[in-house]
């Protein structure tokens, strides 16, 4: 599996990005993204199309874009908070986590 994501806006206008095989990752951290994705639900599907830009519902919110691909299988999913579900909003959470570089909390 191999996973490309980017947040950004926000008051700031941040800008955090992750690119990885969860497998490199430590344990527990590998474990539980990989239950996201599954509880997410998002392989395998087929390729979805995500606007580059996709405009944000409030002006301070953070826009994710991620890829995932495994197995030959590539799903894309774009969202602003409150646009997502449940286990894809976890999901963002945990990968800005990573691309913060912070380790996350179990």
């Amino acid at each position: 599996m191999h996973i490309d994501f980017e947040s950004s806006g926000g008051f700031a206008g941040l800008r955090l990005t992750f690119s990885g095989d969860p497998s490199d990752l430590p344990e527990p951290t590998r474990t539980r993204l990989q239950l996201l994705v599954a509880e997410a639900g998002l392989l395998p599907r087929p390729a979805a199309a995500c606007p580059r830009s996709a405009p944000p519902c409030h002006p301070d919110t953070m826009t994710c874009r991620l890829t995932i691909s495994d197995a030959g299988h590539s799903v894309t999913v774009c969202g602003s908070d409150g646009q997502v579900s449940a286990p894809v909003a976890a999901l963002f959470g945990l990968l800005r986590t990573l691309a913060r570089g912070r380790p996350p909390r179990p």
